[in-house]
């Protein structure tokens, strides 16, 4: 949620012009999609109140089994409203959520590309062939029944096969895929990279933008804009021209979007923030907003929905990366005039960087608040997206050491588990504890090849962590998590609107890319050798000090009982013999009787 700015400038097709124009006129709610059965409606409201399913996002996924009017109509007709009732209309009416879809074997798949090779530890060299084979376990295609009856179905129909996250998220998701697409690069599968990359032109074709995700409810919101990076990330491997060639109309097309639908003016400078038009309770989400929403007044309800359904990060970071990288790659086909355009909006964010964003005080970019003119001074990880894409003018070795110095002071780079990305205790998922792939990587991919040795060193560690946690947790329960948790190794994360998922796109591209860059990492166990070495060292000296401690104690509190009950016993002999001799018999003390000790003998003087 970094370099975000509270409100905006809604939006994009007709369809969400029409209805942001009703919503201005008569106050109705403006629906995520125009399905009635998916989107908005009686029906919807019905079955994710009554909680017919225990995740929100199972109904709004279910393939229809009838024309949406049909199964409207037959609704209406319910002899009751009671959940049983309800529970078998729609099982009757729709079928398994994911039967639209197909699982798919990529072709180009490699069972050990060469990366792997150059991997030194062996236990890692087999983790990472492990890791890529669960490409084949996450491919999917869309079934083309969908191109031929959209309206049974919230899944948006692609072309090309793709890579799914895992568990509950069946379809193709924007940002995820970036990372992804960095664990495909790395396995040599470059016709399902490319494939991915065109699904994602091809719904700029359809939408005018990139979907948050594969699914209908998604079309009027989308996520961090990733699809010029992965382009790139794609060109700079193929050098296929043609390709770029093809795509840079589309990156151009999405750009164009966020520049006329999603800015703000901030003292004097042009920003982005996420805005969607939407303003009823997501339908994946139907329940968890309902509940969110019984916090605040009827009043407030619609500009909650609409804040929850815009909430992403890193917009305007991601604006400037993808406006240096659009000068590059038209540049590279030959157009001068796109490359000069892009180069000054490039270096427009930049001064309002400088100006907007960066707490010299704080040695971090913060977001601002517009109500108040101010920052929020909250640590939020996402500002590490700066550090790689450098988008403050003055970027330099000197700030990045001042960010470093930020998080050592702040404690963040010490949790066994990895970065979280926040320090704020909620019960939201983007807060403590939870480590996200995404933000591990952006911190690493910015300071790999600094030329500062502090920053190289932090990386490293970083990465080193990251690579503990994951492989830990894979070794206990053989699985790959969307999140993990900061407060200990291999363990999951937690928290937020659904439980932690397992798959996992994004922490598979990223262990995997952290593998490359870093061949020579070690396992855990290894990698802290040296750290248990001295700690077991530094255990038993402090044991032996103990040991050695207790012994003197008990020696000379041995001494001591000895020597009273030496004394003791010879004053008793002495008094008996004096008894016995009578006072004129008693012995002279320079004279003292044979029987006594010479330490008796100093008791006389």
């Amino acid at each position: 949620m970094v370099f975000c700015l509270r409100k905006g400038v809604p939006l994009l097709e007709i369809f969400a012009l029409i209805q942001t124009v009703t919503v201005a006129i008569t106050g109705q709610s403006v629906p995520a999609c125009s399905s009635a059965i998916f989107c908005f409606g009686d029906l919807l409201d019905r079955v994710q109140r009554q909680t017919i399913f225990n995740d929100s996002k199972e109904y709004v996924d279910r393939p229809l089994k009838a024309d949406p009017s049909t199964i409207i109509q037959a609704f209406s007709n319910l002899p009751d409203n009671s959940s049983s009732t309800l529970k078998s209309f729609v099982l009757n009416w729709t079928s398994d959520a994911g039967t639209d879809l197909q699982f798919w074997v990529p072709p180009d798949w490699v069972q050990t590309p060469a990366f792997v090779t150059s991997i030194k530890t062996p236990a890692l060299r087999q983790w990472a062939t492990e890791l890529n084979s669960l490409w084949r376990n996450l491919s999917r295609r869309v079934d083309p029944v969908v191109a031929m009856e959209p309206d049974r179905h919230s899944l948006l129909y692609v072309p090309n096969p793709f890579i799914v996250p895992g568990g509950r998220f069946i379809e193709q998701y924007y940002w995820d895929s970036y990372w992804v697409l960095h664990g495909l690069l790395l396995g040599q599968m470059m016709d399902t990279s490319r494939g991915m990359i065109e699904n994602f032109a091809h719904l700029i074709d359809m939408y005018g933008l990139v979907p948050n995700g594969g699914r209908a409810y998604y079309t009027l919101r989308s996520q961090p804009p990733l699809l010029t990076q992965m382009v790139h990330l794609y060109y700079s491997q193929t050098n296929n021209v043609t390709f770029l060639q093809n795509m840079l109309p589309r990156l151009d097309k999405e750009y164009s979007f966020w520049m006329t639908n999603r800015t703000v003016d901030i003292r004097g400078h042009l920003l982005n923030q996420y805005s969607s038009p939407t303003n009823g309770p997501r339908p994946e989400s139907y329940r968890e907003d309902m509940a969110t929403a019984s916090l605040v007044s009827k009043a407030l309800q619609p500009q909650l929905f609409s804040n929850l359904a815009s909430a992403a990060e890193n917009l305007n970071s991601i604006l400037c990366a993808n406006e240096a990288t659009l000068a590059l790659l038209h540049q590279a086909v030959g157009n001068a005039t796109a490359a000069s355009k892009y180069q000054m909006a490039l270096l427009n964010r930049q001064q309002a960087f400088e100006a907007v964003f960066w707490n010299e005080t704080a040695g971090l970019w913060l977001d601002l608040d517009q109500d108040t003119d101010k920052h929020l001074e909250a640590f939020y990880l996402s500002s590490m997206v700066t550090l790689l894409w450098g988008c403050s003018a003055s970027l330099n070795v000197t700030r990045h050491e001042l960010v470093l110095k930020m998080l050592q002071n702040n404690k963040v780079l010490e949790f066994p588990g990895g970065m979280p990305v926040s320090l704020k205790q909620s019960s939201q998922q983007w807060d403590f504890p939870n480590v996200w792939a995404p933000l591990q990587w952006f911190l690493v991919a910015g300071w790999y090849n600094s030329t500062s040795t502090p920053l190289r060193a932090a990386a490293r560690t970083v990465a080193q962590t990251w690579i503990d946690s994951t492989y830990t947790a894979w070794n206990k329960f053989n699985l790959m998590f969307e999140k993990y948790n900061c407060t200990g190794v291999g363990v999951p994360g937690d928290q937020g609107e659904y439980t932690v998922q397992a798959g996992f796109g994004w922490s598979n591209g990223v262990t995997l890319h952290f593998l490359s860059l870093y061949p020579d990492m070690k396992t855990p166990s290894s990698s802290q050798s040296n750290q248990q070495w001295v700690d077991t060292v530094v255990g038993v000296c402090v044991t032996m000090v103990i040991v050695m401690c207790a012994a003197i104690v008990c020696v000379l509190w041995g001494r001591r009982i000895y020597v009273q009950g030496h004394r003791r016993y010879w004053a008793r002999v002495r008094r008996e013999q004096f008894l016995a001799s009578g006072a004129a018999d008693r012995p002279s003390p320079s004279t003292p009787p044979h029987e006594y000790s010479e330490t008796d003998a100093i008791l006389w003087k």
